[in-house]
């Protein structure tokens, strides 16, 4: 025979029957989360002023001596003009499609203008993207080369035992 569970005031009312804040919202309020301020730990700091209005421009300027040129963006870079195609340049490199987009952009950042321009139905080079190939074909030639010559090197001499460690593994 089932029990019944009678409800007094003391209990309160049963876990079934309990007010439920909807996921994503606080008990406070119905607040969302992300909105929420954020615990202060230690003293307090004054009120932060809003950030400054930036325009779409302002996301689009070169960062000039703030980010470096990558061998593997200039890799990514050379396999886009190659294939005139994202996609295929992404499958060729062995990368994601987003992850190819993302370094061609920061490429682009960096260089401070764009590289490619989607025509209709065509990926096209833009000037600076002609202009600059040869010579960054030239830094990636002369880097395989580098580590070429390195490998051989490492091959050639090992690299020696610092004489220190040597008398450590001794005396122990």
């Amino acid at each position: 025979m089932p029990r019944k569970i009678s409800h007094t005031s003391e209990r309160g009312p049963p876990a079934e029957t309990a007010e439920r804040t909807p996921v994503g919202s606080s008990a406070v309020g119905n607040v969302p989360r992300g909105s929420r301020p954020a615990p202060r730990c230690g003293p307090a700091s004054p009120p932060e002023s809003p950030p400054p209005e930036s325009s779409p421009k302002d996301k689009e300027r070169p960062t000039f001596g703030r980010a470096a040129l990558t061998l593997s963006q200039l890799r990514y870079f050379m396999a886009v003009c190659d294939t005139l195609s994202f996609t295929r340049a992404a499958r060729k490199c062995g990368i994601s499609q987003p992850a190819l987009l993302r370094a061609i952009r920061k490429l682009e950042n960096v260089l401070g203008a764009r590289l490619f321009r989607l025509k209709p139905a065509r990926l096209r080079p833009t000037e600076l993207a002609r202009l600059l190939r040869p010579q960054l074909q030239m830094i990636l030639t002369s880097a395989e080369a580098a580590k070429e010559a390195a490998g051989k090197f490492a091959a050639e001499n090992p690299v020696p035992q610092n004489q220190k460690w040597k008398k450590r593994q001794r005396k122990e």
